[in-house]
């Protein structure tokens, strides 16, 4: 069963936290909240889960 983790940020320790879960098979990341425009953040690993919302439902 994978556990995923919601991060709140979209600073230096998200961008880490991102790359350290994408190859782990147990943990994944279900969303990234920020306070800028994702649309803006090409630097960022997985910029899909990057949202300004914070009442979607992730999934």
């Amino acid at each position: 069963m994978m556990t995923r983790v919601g991060i709140v940020g979209s600073g230096y320790i998200a961008r880490g936290l991102v790359l350290a879960l994408h190859g782990q098979a147990d943990l994944g990341v279900s969303r990234v909240l920020t306070r800028t425009n994702p649309s803006q953040r090409n630097d960022f690993p997985r910029p899909e889960l990057l949202t300004t919302s914070r009442t979607s439902k992730f999934g």
